[in-house]
Parts: structure tokens; C-alpha cells; sequence
């Protein structure tokens, strides 16, 4: 029941559940050091501490050129490589795209696996934040990356919050 809520929902809304936002520049945690810098909450759109209140959902380059998902205790994120598209709209537009993208058949809230990939440019990936008392799905791409140093996402498709709810 569970898939098939999380399924329908994205299938049916698909387009009306996108908040599209610009491009990010995140700098290697393994590099700089400057943890603010290295990440970005999709929930809160910024980087920005104050905002966040340090609640992020990605960081860039822990260790080396990765994007790093699932980093505090109750934390139950994951992130996957969709793989080289021209653009993550062609994803994000497509009824039949996102259903492709919202049956994985996996239960977002006790999946623990994948929680870091290799950025590699061009790729769009799928995050799923999860804590304990939201998630959130974001689609964004790698626009650039320069090698141990920083990545530049854009194309960011930003999921509307989803509430837990108990079976």
C-alpha cells in the first residue's frame, strides 16, 4: 500500500508537485573544510545555516567528488544516478517518466542503502530525504564538476513535502 500511495501521487500530480530552482555551487568538504559550504537543503532552498538551522540534505565531496545524503541519526535518505540526460525536464515533464521514477519498489522510510554516488557531469540524480518527520524528493542534475574541488547542480526539481503516516 505503501508504494502505491507514493506511486500514485507522483503519477497523477507529477506536474503540480515541482518547485523548480537555479543552479547551487557546493565546495569539497574534503578540500575546504567549510561545512555550510559543502552542503544544501533542498527542503529550505538555501544554504544558509540560519535557515537550515544545520539541517541539510546533501553534501558535496565526503569524501572526494561525491554527494553525500543520510547525515544525521535518524536519517533514512538515499540517493540514485538516473544516468546522462540533456536535461532532467525530460524526467520531471513526462507523466510516463516520473512513473517510471516513483515505483522502485522500496519502502522510502526503512531503505538505508545508497546514501553516496560519484558526481559525475551531465548525470541527474534523484534524492529521497528522509527523517523522522518528513521526506522530501528532490530531481536535480550536475551541471559541472571540477575535480576535488567543488560541483555546480542545477535543474533542481523540488518534491513537495511528504508527511509520514503510520499503515
Amino acid at each position: 500500500m505503501k508504494y502505491i500511495m507514493i506511486f500514485l501521487t507522483l503519477f497523477f500530480t507529477s506536474h503540480s508537485l515541482f518547485a523548480s530552482i537555479g543552479g547551487i555551487e557546493l565546495f569539497s568538504r574534503a578540500t575546504y573544510g567549510d561545512y555550510e559550504k559543502t552542503c544544501y537543503s533542498f527542503l529550505y532552498m538555501s544554504q544558509d545555516s540560519s535557515i537550515t538551522l544545520n539541517n541539510y540534505e546533501i553534501q558535496f565531496g565526503n569524501p572526494d567528488n561525491t554527494l553525500t545524503v543520510n547525515m544525521v541519526t535518524d536519517d533514512l535518505s538515499f540517493i540514485i544516478d538516473l544516468g546522462r540526460f540533456k536535461s532532467c525536464d525530460e524526467i520531471a515533464n513526462n507523466n510516463t517518466g516520473m512513473a517510471s521514477l516513483a515505483y522502485v519498489g522500496i519502502d522510502i522510510r526503512n531503505y538505508s542503502g545508497g546514501n553516496t554516488v560519484d558526481a559525475i557531469e551531465n548525470h541527474c540524480y534523484l534524492s529521497i530525504n528522509n527523517d523522522s518527520k518528513t521526506s522530501v524528493i528532490t530531481l536535480f542534475r550536475v551541471k559541472k564538476l571540477f575535480n576535488h574541488d567543488r560541483v555546480i547542480i542545477d535543474q533542481i526539481h523540488n518534491f513537495k513535502r511528504i508527511e509520514h503516516y503510520d499503515n
